[in-house]
């Protein structure tokens, strides 16, 4: 199996310019590759700290997703692409009403799949534990 990876530098909260860069790996590697696998939060940057309470900031970041996933079919439709990303389900609220986030992984290829980072740190600059929800699998 051969792997690609991904390494971009993403600017914080700029996701139109995050999606560029992941789409200029795929365009260049996709073809080469089985699995391209790119950063945790890549979309967004990271860490985003009081961004991620925009709300509109997460939906955004989330459609990019689709159209990734677009890019990955129309490169290899073979290629599966693992992005990390935040996820949201709208029908989980938090007690104080907001939308429960987690930090997490995409498996993009002819679907979509999501993977909730489970052990959230909190220490030093990371601050997971007060932003998202640890995932249960």
């Amino acid at each position: 199996m051969k792997i690609g990876i991904g390494q971009i530098n993403t600017k914080l909260g700029d996701i139109p310019y995050n999606q560029k860069k992941i789409e200029e790996v795929i365009q260049q590697i996709g073809k080469d590759v089985e699995v391209i696998v790119f950063p945790e939060m890549s979309i967004t940057g990271y860490p985003l700290n009081d961004m991620i309470d925009d709300e509109s900031l997460v939906k955004e970041q989330k459609e990019v997703i689709y159209t990734i996933r677009d890019l990955v079919m129309q490169t290899n439709a073979e290629l599966k692409v693992i992005l990390g990303c935040i996820d949201y389900n709208d029908a989980e609220k938090l007690p104080s009403g907001e939308m429960k986030k987690y930090n997490a992984a995409a498996v993009i290829g002819k679907d979509i799949q999501m993977y909730h980072k489970r052990l959230l740190p909190n220490y030093d600059v990371f601050f997971e534990q007060r932003y998202f929800a640890p995932g249960k699998e």
